[in-house]
């Protein structure tokens, strides 16, 4: 574990030309709430160390459902140009026949 409201205040003491400090993990902050095993695994936290503490955390959970969504039928990558739009995927029932 990192306690990185102390890490952003030592940092906030050293002399540098750098101006902005971010650490981005898997994982989430530990505020008060114990998070669950699947809350762990699915979840991505920034932490902005300077020029000010701040931090946030994304659950992507709801994004890995629409993602398997998409794989299932094959249409994971998207690319439009112009008026077309065409799909790509890595699922092997595919691949070969988009």
């Amino acid at each position: 574990m990192y306690d990185f409201h102390l890490l952003a205040k030592e940092l906030s003491g050293v002399k540098s030309p750098i101006k902005h400090v971010f650490v981005v993990f898997t994982g989430m902050m530990l505020t008060g709430n114990i998070p669950t095993k699947e809350q762990i695994q699915t979840s991505y936290t920034m932490v902005q160390l300077l020029p000010f503490f701040e931090h946030g955390t994304v659950d992507s959970r709801p994004h890995l459902a629409d993602f398997m969504d998409r794989y299932n039928k094959g249409q994971e990558s998207r690319l439009v140009e112009g008026n077309r739009i065409d799909f790509g995927t890595t699922n092997p029932k595919f691949i070969g026949r988009l």
